[in-house]
């Protein structure tokens, strides 16, 4: 019995999506996403923001059992409650979030593009682009692979009920590299 608890410890999960990607999401995550879907449909998104989002215990973060890194699986259930959380967040959540849904977004824009409207004007940029200094006069290879990799997630979307969203997103990493290229020569890089 305790092999097959073991196997099943580590199975991994795919969800099929409709970008035709597939996400690996642990059984141990699956658990915790569900549970924490299962909070914020019961209970709220102020609950589901105290039990996933307010972290007491360090380990927790570490062992990738915050919400924040079950939002940045790309799991559409996942990024479902980070939405909403989103929108009843304090600063230090919310920027924490955004960026936990701007690593989403590389991974699954469909899904986050999906939500697109309920996140809000003031953060859909954020959430378009990963968390980067615009006025950063040299950015590190990170930042601009970060962005690299929102551009071609979005690219990959071709519904036409998410296209003003993946313009928009589009719209703003161009921004963002255009702002990065400004920084840089007035740098005299």
């Amino acid at each position: 019995m305790a092999t097959i608890r073991t196997i099943l410890a580590s199975v991994t999960v795919l969800a099929l999506l409709g970008s035709n990607a597939a996400l690996a999401v642990t059984l141990k995550q699956r658990q915790r996403i569900e549970a924490m879907a299962k909070v914020l449909d019961s209970d709220g998104p102020k609950r589901a923001l105290e039990r996933y989002f307010h972290l007491k215990d360090p380990a927790e973060e570490t062992a990738g059992g915050s919400g924040y890194a079950l939002v940045e699986t790309g799991d559409p259930t996942a990024i479902r409650v980070g939405v909403a959380v989103l929108r009843e967040s304090d600063a230090g959540v919310s920027e924490s979030l955004k960026s936990s849904l701007a690593i989403a977004l590389a991974r699954n824009p469909t899904a986050v593009l999906s939500h697109y409207d309920q996140i809000g004007p003031s953060n859909r940029q954020n959430v378009c682009v990963p968390f980067i200094a615009a006025d950063d006069p040299n950015p590190d290879a990170e930042a601009k692979a970060a962005l690299a990799r929102a551009e071609r997630a979005l690219k990959t979307v071709h519904d036409p009920a998410l296209a003003a969203a993946r313009d928009a997103c589009l719209g703003a990493v161009r921004d963002y590299r255009a702002a990065m290229r400004r920084n840089a020569k007035a740098a005299g890089r």
